[in-house]
């Protein structure tokens, strides 16, 4: 968990620093792969590679030349996905940090306020904080006309989550954050 500059590994409070001399001041977002973590710091629009016992292995890179309001990252073992809450994209890096030039707007389907972002490898899933919608994609940025409500089941009761944030799964369930309430909400894939 991050809160306050600060990483909580296994209970463990872990002060993030970047290696090169300056504070990351507002670690947001996180992901990770089988070697590392990565940080997605969002006042500078830098993410960070950590070890996975949090000491940092000095490499980063800043993507403010190509998107500057950076809300969330993902991987997929082959490119970062990193939103973009200013124009509503999303952009794709290598896992060097490498811009590839590849990006696909996410308002043309509805979803103008991105909340968090997951790719397991085969789909890019999206959170919209304002109706409170998960929205599928394909890595090639297609929207897929798949979507759900976080704040309801499938029979239209309201269940709370109206401000989803992080979103994770692990090809049974999505987990999603809800910044609101303080709150994790379980959905089956068919999101309810």
């Amino acid at each position: 968990i991050i809160e306050n500059n600060t990483f909580y590994s296994n209970h463990r409070l872990v002060h993030i620093y970047d290696g090169v001399g300056s504070d990351n001041f507002f670690p947001f977002f996180i992901t990770s792969d089988n070697n590392y973590f990565w940080i997605l710091e969002t006042a500078d629009n830098v993410v960070y590679r950590y070890w996975k016992d949090m000491t940092s292995t000095g490499m980063h890179f800043d993507t403010a030349a190509d998107n500057s309001g950076t809300y969330g990252i993902a991987q997929d073992n082959t490119y970062f996905w990193i939103a973009d809450t200013e124009d509503d994209e999303v952009y794709q890096y290598t896992l060097s940090g490498t811009y590839t030039g590849i990006h696909f707007d996410t308002n043309l389907t509805g979803n103008s306020d991105i909340g968090g972002i997951f790719s397991n490898g085969a789909s890019i899933w999206i959170t919209d904080i304002i109706d409170d919608e998960v929205y599928q994609y394909t890595l090639s940025g297609t929207y897929t006309g798949i979507h759900f409500d976080t704040n309801s089941t499938g029979s239209g009761a309201a269940i709370g989550n109206n401000d989803p944030r992080g979103i994770v799964t692990n090809g049974v369930y999505f987990w999603v954050t809800d910044r609101a309430d303080a709150r994790v909400y379980q959905y089956n894939l068919d999101g309810t």
